[in-house]
């Protein structure tokens, strides 16, 4: 019970930190997207029968480092594992209204196995993309998939596939800018 309510304790201590951050981010420059608060619901491990829920928090940023934006998140499984990352992706829209947008992503992070599927190792490395709407008001909503992989580092490499709804609000909501 005690690990349990470390791994919750540190997720919380995360979405803190998480939300600091967010509070001192500077507004998107005209024209760009802004800087996103993403929260997900989904499932962990979905192709397998060790399949548990997952919920997750994202930060991603409106401002551009080259043609890149970076992002932060953790997210936690009913099974009690945590995995907090920091990565990168890309923005590419598609359409007239340029309202359907892809976003593969990459992130590398720590991983907690709780009482859930052991990955093999405690850095993992995140990979995969969002398909999503954008809505006038700049919100959007999509689905994404993820593979998590300890890319061989060690001699155990099972791997997992997620599945997310993601609801991305836009942070100048929350920050007022």
């Amino acid at each position: 019970m005690t690990a349990k309510l470390f791994r919750l304790s540190t997720l919380y201590l995360a979405m803190a930190v998480l939300f600091a951050f967010l509070a001192v981010s500077g507004p998107a420059r005209a024209g760009e997207d802004p800087g996103y608060l993403i929260i997900n619901a989904g499932a962990f491990d979905f192709t397998r029968d060790t399949s548990a829920a997952q919920f997750g928090v994202q930060y991603r940023m409106g401002e551009r480092l080259w043609f890149i934006k970076p992002v932060v998140g953790i997210f936690g499984t009913s099974d009690g594992a945590v995995y907090g990352y920091g990565g990168f992706g890309i923005d590419l829209y598609f359409g007239k209204c340029k309202c359907v947008i892809f976003t593969p992503d990459f992130a590398v992070g720590y991983f907690e196995k709780g009482d859930g599927k052991d990955l093999g190792n405690d850095v993992e490395f995140r990979s995969g993309g969002e398909i999503s709407y954008r809505f006038q008001d700049r919100s959007r909503i999509g689905v994404a998939i993820h593979h998590l992989s300890n890319a061989g580092l060690s001699d155990s490499n099972p791997g997992e596939e997620s599945f997310m709804v993601n609801y991305s609000i836009p942070v100048n909501w929350i920050v007022g800018n």
